[in-house]
């Protein structure tokens, strides 16, 4: 996975509604404060792979990741709990509305009208002691690749 793609992933998630609640987001890790976020590369799977007569090689690929967000979250705090919810939901909905306009990043060389970028399984992990909580989102993009052998 290419750097600039991980930044470029990182910058178009910082552009979507609410994501000011995150101030800083990096790529692996994030050291646990409130307000922070990571994107985790999970891998790239081939789905799919032909070669022509020309030896032009096309894979279809999913590359996944997750990202991980610390927000504040105090036990019992039943207001907090809902929007941290509602906005995880949010997202997921940017994320879809994003792919379908075709703004998302684009991840293929080939084929951007069969690229799709998804997010789904926005959930709450768990809760600290500290007053924050950590939920995950698994984030997704199928995408073409082209070639020559």
């Amino acid at each position: 996975m290419q750097s600039d793609l991980l930044d470029q992933l990182c910058a178009w998630l910082k552009t979507a509604p609410g994501f000011d609640r995150v101030g800083q987001l990096r790529v692996d890790y994030t050291t646990g404060r409130s307000g922070e976020g990571a994107l985790r590369p999970g891998g790239v799977e081939v789905l799919s792979r032909r070669e022509n007569l020309l030896g032009i090689v096309t894979q279809r690929c999913r590359c996944r990741f997750t990202l991980s967000l610390v927000l504040p979250l105090a036990p019992g705090a039943a207001g907090t709990s809902a929007a941290n919810a509602a906005w995880l939901l949010e997202l997921q909905q940017w994320v879809a509305q994003q792919s379908a306009a075709g703004t998302a990043p684009r991840f293929g060389n080939t084929d951007p009208e069969a690229e799709t970028v998804t997010a789904g399984t926005g959930r709450l992990d768990r809760m600290r002691d500290e007053g924050t909580a950590l939920y995950t989102m698994a984030l997704q993009a199928e995408y073409t690749m082209q070639w020559e052998a």
